[in-house]
C-alpha cells in the first residue's frame, strides 16, 4: 500500500496498520497503531485544504508521537 513506502526507516515500521486517501484538496489517514508497550491507538487524520497533499509530513509525525506515547 501507499504506507509502505513511508517511514521505512522508522520505529513504527510494522507497528502501524493504516489506510490512506485523498480526493482534491483532501488528503486522509487512518489505521491503528501499536506503541512501544503494546499499546493500541486508533489515528485518523484528515487535512482538508489546497495544499492537502503537502500534509504528509504532518501525518508522519502524528504516527511517530503515537508510537512513543507512554514512554
Amino acid at each position: 500500500g501507499t504506507t509502505a513506502k513511508r517511514l521505512k526507516t522508522s520505529t513504527s515500521t510494522g507497528r502501524a496498520h493504516l489506510k490512506t486517501g485523498s480526493l482534491d484538496g483532501v488528503s486522509a489517514i487512518a489505521g491503528y497503531i501499536l506503541n512501544e508497550q503494546n499499546k493500541r491507538f486508533v489515528m485518523v487524520m484528515m487535512i482538508n485544504h489546497n495544499n492537502a497533499s503537502d500534509g504528509k509530513l504532518a501525518q508522519d509525525c502524528l504516527i511517530e508521537w503515537l508510537q512513543h506515547l507512554g514512554n
